[in-house]
């Protein structure tokens, strides 16, 4: 029997970099964990992002905290003419894109310029609107994931089409994240997809994970 070491990196999700509890972020320090901001609200949509080493944004529904020097100062402003922010991804420290989802209304894309205090909403599709992920790799490409559908944009939002990779077209997709502009990973339910060409075509693993524990897995 063949035994696997895999390294998911592009996989952790946000639950691993800060844990939530009566509204409360909680960044890991070391071995333990350390409170660096309380963000309030009662929000259960909780999302990170820290495009570059110093500069970063969470947010918790509507509200959204900024810090530029690593999390130890924290300033925090409502996004009032939004809904809850459901997935957030940030390029540098001020441009952004989130999608948004309130209920009884449709999935929204946005993009900010200035750092989350403004934000212009990006028309995806005519057919599909129920987005869950965005993720952009730079100032130009970018990535939405819907329920067995993905939407590239090579112009930084203002245009998107869908990817039409037979692959990718059943199942729900869960994440996605890029080690650079050309190689990708996208995780479903049981499968996990890579991309070698920016997305011009995508092959699915041979292997799937098995965690026997919290911590083994082959």
């Amino acid at each position: 029997m063949k035994k696997y070491i895999i390294l998911i990196v592009p996989f952790i999700t946000l639950f691993s970099l800060l844990s939530y509890s009566n509204n409360i972020f909680n960044f890991t320090i070391s071995y333990g964990w350390d409170t660096v901001y309380e963000l309030p609200g009662n929000s259960s949509f909780v999302y990170l992002s820290f495009p570059t080493e110093n500069t970063g944004y969470v947010s918790m529904g509507r509200k959204m905290a900024k810090t530029t020097n690593r999390g130890d100062d924290w300033l925090l402003y409502d996004n009032t003419t939004i809904a809850n922010i459901i997935s957030l991804s940030f390029i540098n420290d001020s441009t952004g894109f989130c999608i948004t989802y309130a209920y009884g209304n449709p999935f929204r894309c946005y993009k900010t310029i200035d750092g989350g205090l403004n934000w212009n909403e990006l028309h995806i599709s005519d057919t599909i609107n129920t987005f869950h992920k965005v993720y952009f790799v730079d100032s130009f490409y970018g990535y939405i994931l819907s329920s067995g559908s993905v939407f590239k944009s090579s112009d930084g939002g203002s245009t998107w089409a869908k990817d039409q990779n037979p692959v990718l077209l059943s199942g729900f997709k869960n994440d996605i994240q890029f080690a650079n502009q050309v190689v990708g990973y996208i995780n479903g339910t049981l499968e996990i997809y890579r991309t070698i060409d920016q997305c011009e075509t995508w092959s699915k693993l041979s292997f799937v994970p098995l965690f026997i524990d919290n911590y083994t897995g082959f």
